[in-house]
């Protein structure tokens, strides 16, 4: 199943919260797409590392 709608929810708040001038939310949102898109791809079982660790920046481009 294809979870990068959640991604995408995550996309939309930070939008909002960015729009309605809520930046320290705007800024844990960014974080939180970057955990959400690591844990997305652990789970897919291309963790980019033997370990499955250390890959938090790795192959995943910080949103706008």
């Amino acid at each position: 199943m294809n979870n990068m709608w959640m991604i995408d929810a995550l996309k939309d708040l930070r939008q909002v919260a960015h729009a309605h001038a809520m930046l320290n939310l705007a800024e844990q949102l960014d974080d939180v797409i970057i955990v959400a898109a690591t844990e997305l791809r652990a789970c897919s079982g291309d963790s980019g590392t033997d370990e499955g660790h250390d890959n938090k920046n790795r192959g995943v481009a910080r949103p706008d």
